[in-house]
């Protein structure tokens, strides 16, 4: 029977530290769908990108010093033309300085037409970053909406209403009691 309860604790234990996990990504999440950690950011892969990436993969990126991107390096970056908002991979054609804390980096798209983007769209290099396959898919499902709803609400919900449920039933038994005596 201890070994049965020694399991139990250990799942629940885990079961608390991905809903805490869950919750921390959900607070970390900027407003393009990214949770930043810092100059961290946590990309989940929404499509297979080149041969670099494939859907569902989460990507571990640092924010890199922008003098350090070269040209033909990849990088990731948010795209926002067109009214969407993807991470795309691109290698950079040309790394323009602006000012100290600002460059624009040049690229060519699938047209192969020129096309740039603002530092302040960029997410990291892609050398250096880290891959874990299908971690991604995992951690979209338990951010998601109903995924969180179904994951940490309702079971935190339903542990309270019946705590409430004991604490009344408790409560009648003591009151029923102190009627009889």
């Amino acid at each position: 029977m201890k070994v049965i309860g020694n399991i139990f604790r250990t799942i629940l234990f885990a079961y608390l530290v991905i809903c805490a996990f869950a919750t921390f990504c959900l607070l970390k999440t900027n407003d393009k769908g990214v949770v930043q950690i810092g100059d961290t950011s946590l990309v989940v892969m929404e499509n297979d990108v080149l041969n670099y990436y494939k859907k569902g993969d989460l990507v571990i990126v640092k924010y890199p010093d922008l003098n350090s991107i070269g040209k033909g390096e990849p990088v990731l970056f948010y795209d926002t033309s067109f009214n969407k908002n993807t991470v795309t991979l691109a290698k950079v054609t040309d790394n323009k300085y602006v000012n100290e804390k600002e460059h624009t980096f040049s690229y060519k798209n699938e047209s192969n037409e020129d096309k740039a983007f603002s530092s302040e769209y960029l997410i990291g290099k892609v050398n250096g970053s880290s891959k874990m396959g299908f971690v991604g898919s995992v951690l979209k499902t338990m951010t998601s909406r109903w995924g969180f709803l179904f994951l940490v609400i309702l079971p935190f919900l339903i542990v309270f209403l019946y705590e409430v449920y004991v604490i009344v039933k408790e409560f009648k038994k003591t009151l029923k009691e102190v009627r009889e005596e």
